[in-house]
Formats: C-alpha cells, sequence, structure tokens
C-alpha cells in the first residue's frame, strides 16, 4: 500500500499533464424549493468539465421529479436515489464507491447552497498552477427570507480579498486539537475540491468507508488533513453555505424544532465524549460537533493522527463559552451543565455565568477589515426575490474570479518561518481599487430598491 505522501505526490504528477474534472455532490431531502436553485448554480458554471450528482434520501416532496427532468435536460446529471430514509453520513457515503478509477476532484453542497460563477474554471487553473490533492476555501454565509431565525433573513457574509495560501496540514490539525481554531479553518469537504486519489486512500486506512461520525462535513476535514501534505486555502468563496427553514444545522445549534432537526437526533448517537442522554436530549453547538468528529477520527485513524492529542481542558472551556450565549431557562444549556462538568471535573458551573448578558440574533451590514481584505455583510431582504442565485450575483459583483490569477508565489516575513507560501494576483491592487468603489455602488442600489419597495 501507497504511503500518504506518495498518494500526493503522484496526484500532483498527474494534474500537471491531465485536465481537470470535478464532481459535485447534492444530497437532499425534501428540500426540492432550494434544491433547484442549487442545480442551477452548477450547471451554469463556464467550466464543462464536471459531473453533478445529486443523492435524493428517500424524498416525499416534489424532489424525484425535479431531478429525474434536469437528469433529460442534461446528460452531465445523475441521481442515485435511496427509497428508505438513510443518516446524513450513510447518504453521504453513497458518492464514495463512483470514485472508484477515477482522477476527479470532488465537492460536496448543500441543497439550499450554491457554487459561484465561475467557480469551477477559477479552481481548474489554480490547480494547474499549483497541484494540490486540496483546494479549500472560506464559504460566504447566506440566510434565505424562510430562515429559522427571522432577524437573520437575507444576511449575506463573504471576504473580498485574492490570496491564496499553501497551508501545512499539521498547522491546522495542531489547532483543532487544542479548539484554537474552528473546523471550517480545514479542509472540509463542503469547501474543498478534493482529489478522488486522497479520499479513496483515506477509505484504505480506514478499512471501510470515508464518512463517520454525526456531521459528516466536520468529520472530513480532520481525516482530509490527516492524511494531505499541505493545503491550498482560498481567503475568499467559491461556494455559498445557505440555511434555509428546512436546515438542520441552524435549526439544532439554535434549538428550533423542526422534522429535520428531530430526525437527526433520533438517526445519530454522538461519541462518549460529549456524549448526553438526559430526557433523549443532546445538545449541539459547533463545539459539540467539532469534539464528536474529532474523537471519532481518532478512532478510525489512529495512526495517522498519533501525534495529536485532543486537549480535553480546552475542550471545556470552548464548552464553558457556548454556555454562556444560551438563557438558563434553555433545556440545551442544562445538556452543556453536564458534558462541562464531566470534561472539567468540577463539581458546579462557575457561578458568574448567569451575570452574562443574552443578545438577539441579529446582524449590522457594512464593510470590516479583514487580514486578507475586507469583509462584507449585506442585507438581501431589499432585493426582490432573494435566493441563493442572487446572493451569488450580489458576490460576483465584487469579487470576478476570472480576475484572479494565482500566478506569483511570495512569502511573508510572517509566513515565512513556518513555510507558509502565499500565493496573490498580479493585479491585487486593482482588484481592491475596484472593491471600493462597486462597494459604495452596490449599497447604493440596494438602498434605491429598498426605498422603492417601501
Amino acid at each position: 500500500m501507497k504511503s500518504h505522501e506518495q498518494v500526493i505526490e503522484q496526484h500532483e504528477l498527474n494534474a500537471e499533464i491531465e485536465p481537470i474534472d470535478f464532481l459535485i455532490v447534492v444530497p437532499t431531502r425534501n428540500r426540492s424549493r432550494t434544491l433547484s436553485y442549487t442545480i442551477e448554480s452548477i450547471l451554469t458554471q463556464d467550466y464543462q468539465d464536471f459531473k453533478l450528482l445529486i443523492l435524493d434520501n428517500a424524498s416525499s416532496d416534489g424532489t424525484s421529479s425535479l431531478c429525474r427532468n434536469y437528469t433529460i435536460r442534461d446528460n452531465r446529471v445523475t441521481v442515485l436515489r435511496s427509497e428508505e430514509g438513510l443518516t446524513m453520513t450513510d447518504n453521504w457515503e453513497r458518492a464514495i464507491p463512483t470514485l472508484q478509477g477515477t482522477n476527479t476532484y470532488v465537492t460536496y453542497i448543500g441543497d439550499d447552497d450554491g457554487l459561484l460563477p465561475g467557480a469551477l474554471r477559477f479552481a481548474a487553473n489554480t490547480l494547474r498552477v499549483q497541484p494540490s490533492a486540496v483546494l479549500s476555501w472560506k464559504k460566504a454565509e447566506y440566510c434565505w427570507p424562510d430562515v429559522a431565525l427571522p432577524s437573520m433573513s437575507g444576511y449575506l457574509s463573504f471576504i473580498v480579498s485574492s490570496t491564496i495560501r499553501c497551508i501545512p496540514s499539521c498547522d491546522f490539525l495542531t489547532k483543532i486539537h487544542s479548539f484554537s481554531c474552528g473546523y471550517d479553518a480545514g479542509p472540509s469537504i463542503y469547501s474543498s475540491f478534493v482529489s478522488a486519489d486522497l479520499i479513496l486512500h483515506a477509505v484504505r486506512r480506514d478499512g471501510k468507508r470515508f464518512f463517520r461520525s454525526c456531521s459528516p462535513d466536520v468529520y472530513s476535514a480532520f481525516i482530509l488533513s490527516a492524511y494531505a501534505n499541505r493545503i491550498l486555502r482560498c481567503s475568499f468563496p467559491l461556494s455559498i453555505n445557505g440555511a434555509s427553514g428546512a436546515s438542520n444545522g441552524i435549526a439544532q445549534t439554535n434549538e428550533i424544532k423542526n422534522e429535520e432537526a428531530s430526525r437527526f437526533l433520533s438517526e445519530n448517537a454522538f461519541h462518549p465524549i460529549i456524549r448526553h442522554g438526559e430526557d433523549g436530549q443532546q445538545p449541539i453547538t459547533v463545539t459539540i460537533a467539532e469534539a464528536d468528529s474529532l474523537a471519532t477520527a481518532h478512532d478510525f485513524h489512529k495512526e495517522a493522527l498519533s501525534m495529536y492529542k485532543i486537549d480535553v481542558d480546552r475542550l471545556a472551556a470552548r464548552v464553558y463559552n457556548d454556555l454562556l450565549s444560551i438563557p438558563e431557562a434553555s433545556r440545551r444549556r442544562r445538556g452543556l451543565e453536564i458534558i462541562y462538568l464531566r470534561l472539567s471535573n468540577k463539581a458546579e458551573v462557575p457561578v458568574d455565568i448567569d451575570k452574562h448578558k443574552f443578545t438577539s440574533p441579529g446582524f449590522i451590514r457594512g464593510v470590516k477589515l479583514h487580514e486578507d481584505g475586507f469583509e462584507i455583510v449585506a442585507d438581501l431582504t431589499t432585493i426582490e426575490d432573494s435566493d441563493v442565485l442572487s446572493a451569488s450575483k450580489y458576490i460576483n459583483s465584487l469579487i470576478d474570479l476570472s480576475a484572479i490569477k494565482p500566478n506569483i508565489v511570495e512569502y511573508s516575513e510572517s509566513d515565512a518561518e513556518c513555510g507558509v507560501p502565499r500565493m496573490q494576483n498580479k493585479e491585487s491592487s486593482k482588484i481592491f481599487g475596484r472593491f471600493m468603489y462597486q462597494t459604495a455602488g452596490a449599497f447604493a442600489r440596494l438602498l434605491k430598491r429598498s426605498r422603492q419597495y417601501n
């Protein structure tokens, strides 16, 4: 069996001599209303060497007929339907056997998410310039009008930048084991193009499958980092992470009851390190999902992760921080308190927790400086028919992926010490100048539309 270093070296050699093609996997269940927008964001890409695989998890709405129409219209679309309901992880796993014998790059996107215009062409060009088994990015975040948190309706956040870093995987793994960064700083397959070679290598090391844990997207960030030497990381988005009324993640982390959230809790058992079974209520935060996935990754990939150890004290501190944002009356808080006491070996939760002032969810639109550029927070409720496609067009007006040409590798003084090269566009100064001008224009147009509707 090849070592993972040999797998990566062979893949990078292949990338230099073979055309680059992509497989976009969209797992779905009963979200036909948003799924059509997701599919359109993929099929309208200006790069043609890709296939779309839809994993229909026993949908009972109009998803089957919608998908059938797309397979008739476009031969790049394939649907795998399960007649029986599967867990999220088992449904995601169904795409992995299709990778055998391919040299494709794979990404998964949700059925209320979307690819940005030009994302595939940009990824292909970047991987030709700098072959890598993983190209990851910082996703844009968007809330559909029917999102379960009404105060977040129309929220759109993204980074405007042209920076691409080559990050040693060990850097991310060290930080995540001490919970000093989030899983989304790594190569989650929800925000990465990953070589089939790397995924199948991880399957062989596991002995059976690729995805495990209750949160397969979180889990994938840790497994891919365990077997990739380095990660190409874009500080700007290639995709949009959508949150709609049926989104499981936002419902779980905000204690909102809906059908998807209830099914998720009934179908999944969390790792013992953070499991809480009182009254059948498992509290879920991003920290809980990260701990569950990280501990599960250690169970099945002991050798690859042997040099890292989960910092339980830091995990307890993160759980405590989660407690600070949850009202005392919440059932989820009681579950987190029990988990915190078990992790910290304390007899009681510190009393000053009740002095924390809880804030209602919401957002303020504007522009903020970011280490790699600017962060934009926009309110798309002022745009008629707000959806993930209109959100992608808005982002595209400020980030033209075709103008970002990562053909120069520069080492900044701060990065040189840890061997992290930074790839930048030759015309980055022009991009930022245009960005400031277009930002002012975009917000002016939004304001004008808002006045028309009021």
